[in-house]
């Protein structure tokens, strides 16, 4: 257990350093999460997919989806039908429910959890891109439905995830010529998603946001109060195993994509990179002890 923390801290330590010494070129962090998004992501959604059960699938897979749709979007509609209105409110109105669980969650989470474990985290992922690329994006960006739609069939995460369950449900599998490059891009992803979350935090600034009241609001809600709702909710009708995943992952920081969003459509960035960079650093040292504790307590591993 011990050597999966340093080892989560090695590469989160040298993806920092690296790129703090400037070893490594300004564009490093934008296209290792390009790498991940459109190759390595996908690779490990179906190479989990292929080594689930049908049953553990439908066990865990339709609470998960129905857990993942309404307290994803249950933020944005609360802040929606409110009568006030906040500063950057289509930026908080999609990070308040989604975090970054593709680069923080999975990599801290694969090191402990077993494959099946991981399930309702990719099943997760997948809901969430849906939500993200189908919802969240298009409002932020004013897109039309058409374009919407475009940018739903180029997801690479979500295609995997359709692909892994079809294949799932009808039990087939990949000839293994194609199965093993598969299973070699995703043992790629732990160490590479822990040097873009090393690179992204050199590249924004450890002080990013700790003297910026409202990121360090939303820290406490969306690392803290929110997870905490959602395992109150969940505790008294589901497994505490289960219910306590869902939990961390609801209580993932803020995610690199409301950073990408506001660069692009507003040129300021700030608001967002003030938001990722605090929860981004509670959610570690909040949850890496609490994992550790349910591993040994048995609950998890």
């Amino acid at each position: 257990m011990w050597d999966g923390i340093l080892y989560f801290l090695f590469f989160l330590c040298l993806g920092y350093f690296l790129f703090r010494g400037k070893l490594l070129p300004e564009n490093s962090p934008g296209f290792l999460s390009t790498l991940l998004m459109t190759v390595c992501f996908p690779a490990m959604i179906l190479s989990s997919f292929q080594a689930t059960d049908l049953e553990d699938l439908l066990t865990t897979g339709l609470p998960t989806v129905v857990v993942t749709v309404v307290f994803s979007t249950l933020p944005a509609v609360i802040l929606r039908i409110g009568k006030k209105k906040l500063p950057h409110h289509n930026l908080f109105s999609f990070i308040c429910g989604i975090g970054n669980v593709s680069f923080v969650c999975i990599p801290l989470l694969s090191l402990f959890l077993t494959e099946e474990q991981m399930l309702p985290v990719y099943l997760h992922v997948a809901v969430q891109d849906l939500l993200i690329w189908g919802i969240f994006h298009p409002v932020f960006a004013g897109k039309e439905k058409g374009q919407q739609w475009r940018a739903l069939l180029k997801e690479p995460c979500l295609l995997a995830a359709v692909s892994g369950l079809l294949l799932t449900l009808f039990g087939l599998s990949l000839p293994q010529w194609l199965q093993k490059p598969i299973d070699a891009l995703h043992s790629c992803v732990s160490p590479l998603a822990l040097l873009f979350l090393g690179m992204t935090i050199a590249q924004r600034g450890l002080s990013s946001g700790l003297r910026e009241r409202r990121a360090l609001c939303y820290t406490v809600y969306k690392v803290l109060l929110y997870p905490l709702v959602v395992s109150l909710c969940l505790l008294p009708f589901f497994p505490a195993d289960w219910s306590l995943l869902m939990a961390v992952l609801f209580a993932s920081p803020a995610p690199v994509a409301g950073v990408v969003w506001m660069q692009r459509y507003t040129d300021d960035p700030s608001p967002a990179v003030n938001c990722l960079i605090p929860s981004t650093l509670l959610y570690f040292g909040l949850y890496l002890p609490l994992i550790l504790l349910l591993c040994q307590q048995g609950l998890w591993g």
